[in-house]
């Protein structure tokens, strides 16, 4: 009996060949079901991972920040010791036991200081002893008045020149009306003896002096003079 060319080959290898592929299709079946179960398995836990917001309200209210309270450490005031107060006694020196030392007044008021802001401290001072800086305000109810006054001299050579001028006299009046000091606040600038003038009557003059709360105070003034040929 003869065989064709190549069957006996293959009926020799038809086992194997058969055995071969049907376990690469197990392989590529279970490949393939392994994949699909797997691919599953991970887009399983992707969703569990996600958190799906509607809207803000599903967010909930926020979480409460608690201040941290600082501890709070008590501080003791220092016990100062206070010196010895009195009045020294002449002793003999056999019956002297001891140095004493007594307090000045300076240590005397470091024992028991003023509290700031507990206590005001009023000074009652006389107002009219008080004699203002030129430029100071001075509150008055009643400016000064004038009471006497001399007679205001002419200077010879601005008159016989024909200048006339005006000078502003700054006066300070004390709370008894006289004046304390006078100064040329603004001179007429004529250079014709109308300053001079003014300040010698300045000093002559007699006031009423000023009031405030009935009392006279002292206070600056201002006035000009006037010199104006007839």
């Amino acid at each position: 009996m003869q065989y064709a060319y190549g069957a006996f080959e293959l009926k020799r290898t038809y086992q194997k060949n058969f055995s071969l592929a049907l376990a690469l299709a197990a392989v590529i079946h279970i490949v393939i079901i392994g994949s699909i179960f797997l691919y599953g398995y991970i887009k399983g836990q992707e969703n569990k991972d996600v958190l799906h917001i509607k809207s803000l309200a599903d967010l909930g209210p926020p979480p409460t920040i608690t201040e941290i309270q600082q501890p709070q450490i008590p501080i003791s005031q220092p016990i100062v010791t206070p010196p010895a107060v009195g009045t020294p006694k002449p002793i003999p020196d056999e019956q002297a036991t001891e140095e004493v030392t007594f307090a000045t007044q300076k240590e005397l008021t470091d024992i028991n200081p003023i509290a700031k802001g507990s206590e005001t401290v009023v000074i009652d001072v006389d107002p009219g002893e008080y004699l203002p800086e030129e430029g100071d305000f001075v509150a008055v109810q009643e400016q000064p008045q004038r009471i006497s006054e001399p007679k205001l001299d002419y200077p010879e050579l601005a008159r016989q020149a024909g200048i006339e001028g005006t000078v502003v006299i700054a006066a300070l009046i004390d709370k008894n009306g006289k004046v304390r000091e006078a100064k040329v606040a603004k001179a007429s600038g004529a250079n014709a003896g109308f300053e001079e003038v003014a300040l010698k009557q300045a000093h002559e003059i007699i006031y009423k002096p000023a009031i405030q709360n009935n009392k006279p105070v002292a206070v600056w003034i201002y006035y000009p003079v006037n010199f104006k040929l007839k």
